[in-house]
């Protein structure tokens, strides 16, 4: 949601708003665009890692097909908490024992080379269901009546790995990618990042049965490079034909390819599989835009603000260099600027925690360079996402591969000239006007920059507010793999009356003093404040009124012993005012 003229709904801890404390209720209130298939999560620390998330649909239209929610995710034995604890990569001094984390030469890996995840895999779920161990669970179950067509919303909203996604026996058509549509792309395959979400349908034009839907890890082990997908590291859900007999698992295969017809998977995060895979790549810049957007206003402006960034892990996760340290106030405080870490360039040279943030003015066409190249000896893939737009991917570069083994052929990128080891400065090499898809590229809100290459992407600043940037493996972000987009800083709009605030608190050693000398003064006597002085006359009034009370029951009380009255027949008495009563 790209909360247009409500950025301080956009509900990032400590960014946009103060987390929402226990027992108490944030009630977020937003105009529901862009339409699509989108999703929301916990945004304060880890919690999405313990399945704090849901889908969010919004209609453009009334739908004309039945449609499917297909929520997938990476699900682990540990706590959010406790994997953070554990984390032998946390930022800052206290580094956890990483009894959670594989050794490198047990860990997932594409089969060019990139690493997925140091995480010790738990499990894979979709709809909060999976199986593991062997044991029988229930699976999610679709259920489809031959002949119609269907649409599958699917959202990633893991930690780490991305999924490949399949039906047994079925051809993919995607429709749309981030809640944006896409010219219809016949596939077999669908590659879904942490973060992303990819709309496709299916025609139950199939013999009449039960079909294994796959969401499968696209990886390999440390130990075999070249088995993709990881079967045992995925999720299945049920396609069931009306009419079917429900009882019992389908004995459905995956969909295999041959040389003459490979596999044909959308989104891949390298330029080809190796030959013996049997798979063909369409990237995600392949996709085409059916029509322009709003998002796509200025796309092909001469005039353009250019920035380079570069995601990695050089100096741990970090974006040139930067290791996101966040404010310990939304940044809607009046008073933020006191409550963050500023980013030193001399500082930042060789690795910082500081709090990063971009300024970019008000209604200018914005390219951004996002990059993976750096020297460390791990290259990961980073699912990168921009809160508050919807952008266009006007180009992405893979890294050369060996046509035999997949593998990396070239170690660096050869349009991009780094200034310094960690490219954390850097330009177009000279002579490099690299191609760009101006005409009709993707919109997304997620884009995978892949290992060793680039991704360029524009949009318009037409959303002034403070949108956070940042990788959605939730174990880089959370180690400083982020960054702040302060967009037309000048035209923020103003916070609701009585947005809640909140900040840190100190006493101070003087007021701490100040304190106890006052509470001293009152136990001993020798000062009675003002609420203490109202608390003992209403003490005083009451004792004076019971005790008139006590005087004026008093007679009743002995006339009651001496006439013997019964408390459970007590006779009338009727006097007139002239009488008297002794």
């Amino acid at each position: 949601m790209h909360q247009k003229g409500t950025p301080w709904m956009d509900g990032v801890g400590y960014i946009t708003q103060c987390p929402i404390p226990p027992r108490q209720t944030f009630t977020y209130r937003f105009e529901a665009r862009p339409g699509g298939t989108h999703w929301y999560h916990a945004h304060f620390e880890n919690q999405r890692i313990d399945g704090l998330y849901g889908m969010i649909i919004v209609h453009r239209l009334p739908p004309t097909v039945q449609s499917f929610p297909m929520l997938i995710a990476d699900w682990y034995d540990e706590d959010a908490v406790t994997m953070d604890i554990l984390s032998p990569f946390r930022a800052g001094l206290h580094r956890g024992t990483g009894e959670n984390f594989d050794h490198s030469s047990e860990r997932t890996y594409t089969a060019n080379g990139a690493q997925l995840s140091s995480l010790r895999f738990g499990s894979s779920l979709i709809n909060g269901r999976g199986r593991r161990q062997g044991k029988l669970l229930p699976l999610e179950t679709f259920t489809v009546s031959q002949g119609h067509r269907y649409r599958f919303r699917v959202a990633h909203t893991g930690v780490e790995l991305p999924y490949e996604v399949s039906v047994d026996g079925h051809v993919l058509t995607l429709v749309a990618t981030d809640g944006y549509d896409v010219t219809p792309l016949l596939v077999d395959v669908i590659l879904i990042n942490p973060g992303e979400t990819a709309d496709f349908e299916i025609s139950a034009n199939q013999t009449c049965g039960k079909y294994w839907v796959r969401a499968c890890a696209m990886s390999a082990s440390g130990k075999n490079q070249t088995k993709s997908p990881r079967e045992d590291h995925g999720a299945k859900a049920v396609l069931l034909y009306a009419g079917v007999d429900s009882h019992g698992d389908p004995e459905t295969t995956p969909n295999t390819g041959t040389s003459q017809h490979p596999l044909v998977v959308f989104n891949c995060p390298f330029a080809k599989y190796p030959d013996a895979a049997h798979r063909a790549c369409v990237g995600v810049a392949e996709a085409k835009s059916p029509k322009r957007t709003a998002e796509q206003d200025g796309l092909a402006d001469d005039d353009v603000i250019e920035h380079f960034l570069n995601f990695g892990f050089s100096t741990g996760s970090s974006i040139n260099t930067r290791r996101f340290s966040g404010p310990t106030v939304p940044f809607y405080q009046k008073d933020y600027a006191s409550h963050i870490r500023p980013c030193s360039e001399t500082a930042c040279r060789d690795g910082c925690h500081c709090t990063h943030m971009l300024r970019l003015p008000y209604n200018r066409t914005v390219q951004l360079v996002l990059m993976n190249l750096t020297p460390a000896r791990f290259q990961a893939n980073h699912p990168i996402h921009l809160h508050g737009h919807g952008f266009s991917v006007v180009r992405v570069n893979y890294p050369e591969v060996n046509a035999t083994t997949g593998r990396w052929a070239i170690e660096n990128n050869s349009d991009i000239a780094c200034e310094d080891v960690y490219c954390a400065r850097a330009h177009w090499r000279d002579g490099i006007h690299p191609v760009l898809n101006l005409r009709d590229p993707p919109v997304k809100d997620v884009v995978n920059v892949p290992a060793r290459g680039y991704v360029v992407i524009r949009f318009r600043t037409l959303n002034p507010g403070f949108w956070f940037m940042h990788c959605h493996i939730e174990i880089h972000a959370q180690e400083g793999m982020a960054m702040i987009i302060n967009e037309a800083p000048e035209l923020h709009p103003s916070l609701p009356v009585g947005f809640p605030t909140c900040g840190n608190y100190d006493i101070g050693a003087d007021g701490f003093k100040k304190s106890v000398a006052r509470a001293s003064t009152y136990n001993h006597g020798k000062n009675v404040p003002a609420s203490s002085s109202f608390v003992l006359g209403w003490v005083s009034l009451v004792l004076i009124l019971s005790l008139v009370l006590g005087l004026v029951a008093l007679p009743f009380l002995r006339w009651r012993q001496s006439t013997q009255i019964s408390d459970y027949n007590l006779e009338v008495l009727t006097v007139g005012k002239e009488d008297k009563l002794s």
